[in-house]
């Protein structure tokens, strides 16, 4: 809804099939169109990051793929983007509909690990022959998840239950940073730093949202 298949079309992130299979237990059906799958994981993804209400409304502003032009100025500025300032500093969110962004390359994720597919020069597909090769697409979905982490949760990392930015204490009391992944995005921020800071300039608008915290991963896939 908030974006749809036409994000999808080219660069890494294209999927080229109009239909996709899925393995989700609640996709009933064995073809999934993928507007169906962009409207599923999108509502999880949003639902919980946000509150199921908050979702709502979202949907009511939606008509037909198009966010209505009465939307709220909230629901306009987290769609859209916004520029602000914030303790004096100016800082750039690029918006849920960003043809790049987080809710593209979770979805993305998403295709990737619900389905079998391999990679080819021309982009993601699925095995239909015996004459296709499964490649390994590990590295590439470990980077477009950790673009994801980066653009919805910034430094924000989850380990043993407890939230940690990249620099941390370890269990045995020493000061650890994590190089691996560590970006400096300057005045862009992420959705969560986004959130808090629009809800400390109007308050009340974000209200005990559930700010779902993602795991980043390795060149492992673990």
């Amino acid at each position: 809804m908030i974006i749809n298949n036409t994000f999808f079309k080219k660069g890494v992130n294209n999927i080229p099939d109009n239909d996709i299979t899925s393995r989700n237990p609640n996709v009933i059906q064995t073809e999934s169109t993928l507007d169906d799958v962009i409207s599923y994981h999108e509502r999880i993804l949003i639902t919980n990051a946000l509150t199921p209400s908050l979702w709502a409304t979202i949907v009511d502003n939606y008509t037909d793929g198009v966010l209505n032009v009465g939307a709220p100025v909230w629901l306009k500025k987290l769609v859209d983007g916004d520029i602000y300032t914030h303790e004096d500093k100016e800082y750039e969110w690029k918006g849920l509909a960003d043809t790049q962004g987080l809710i593209v390359k979770y979805i993305f994720c998403r295709y990737l690990s619900d389905d079998l597919y391999s990679y080819l020069i021309r982009g993601v597909s699925k095995l239909k022959t015996d004459a296709s090769e499964l490649v390994n697409v590990t590295p590439l979905y470990v980077d477009q998840w950790n673009l994801f982490i980066d653009q919805y949760q910034g430094d924000t990392l989850f380990c043993g239950n407890e939230y940690y930015p990249k620099e941390f204490t370890n269990m045995f009391g020493g000061r650890m940073v994590d190089y691996q992944r560590s970006l400096n995005s300057g005045a862009y921020v992420d959705l969560l730093t986004y959130i808090e800071h629009y809800e400390k300039a109007n308050v009340g608008t974000y209200t005990n949202i559930n700010k779902l915290i993602y795991q980043d991963e390795n060149k492992m896939g673990i």
